[in-house]
């Protein structure tokens, strides 16, 4: 992300990264390693770019780059903006909510700086951040298909009683029993059958355990 052999001291983006502490092409050095890595987290809107890494947030613009460390920062959603788009292919309109979230730092020489992302990715962002994302105002976030599914998923299961194996009965050998025996059936109408499939297969039973467990 960074050219180490481009930039000397002065220049901008070296003074950007000095203000973490340290010798800035360690900074630069700590933020390239976890750059390349594809559990990074990245939304692209307009001419901005937003990557959220192990340690790093980092918000790339046409003249400006902010970054800030995940340990250091609090984020909260400031406000969202609904746009209808008109969708070519189905000749209908479509809403999209866009997040706009403000991430301030402990440390005095990183300024707040606001990430705009789609709703939809809301679910990934949280998952990569440390910190937790403050929502005061109760700001009603339009997540995915999928993370709405996972969501009514798990606040059905937090309302069932709880099943207590027997002693000589495995996890690991019975829950592939069980699913082969699952059925879920739907009490609401869908204009397309296959679309309730696509959403569970897409979810999957391996993330719904994960994120319910």
């Amino acid at each position: 992300m960074f050219c180490l052999l481009c930039c000397r001291g002065n220049h901008p983006f070296a003074r950007v990264l000095a203000k973490h502490g340290g010798p800035w092409r360690a900074v630069a050095a700590s933020v390239n390693i976890e750059f390349r890595r594809i559990t990074k987290f990245s939304s692209i809107i307009g001419g901005t770019s937003i990557y959220i890494t192990d340690s790093w947030i980092i918000k790339c613009s046409t003249y400006r780059i902010d970054i800030a460390h995940q340990p250091d920062v609090h984020v909260h959603i400031v406000n969202t903006e609904e746009h209808d788009i008109y969708n070519l292919s189905h000749e209908t309109t479509v809403s999209v909510q866009f997040l706009n979230i403000q991430v301030n730092s402990i440390n005095s020489a990183v300024k707040p700086f606001v990430i705009r992302l789609n709703s939809t990715d809301y679910g990934d962002l949280r998952e990569k951040l440390q910190a937790p994302i403050r929502n005061a105002r109760n700001v009603l976030i339009h997540q995915s298909l999928s993370d709405r599914f996972v969501e009514a998923f798990r606040q059905q299961v937090e309302q069932n009683e709880r099943y207590v194996l027997p002693q000589d009965m495995e996890v690991s050998l019975t829950i592939p029993y069980y699913l082969q025996h699952l059925n879920v059936n739907t009490r609401c109408k869908l204009k397309k059958e296959d679309e309730l499939n696509r959403v569970r297969w897409r979810v999957g039973i391996g993330e719904i355990a994960a994120r319910v467990g």
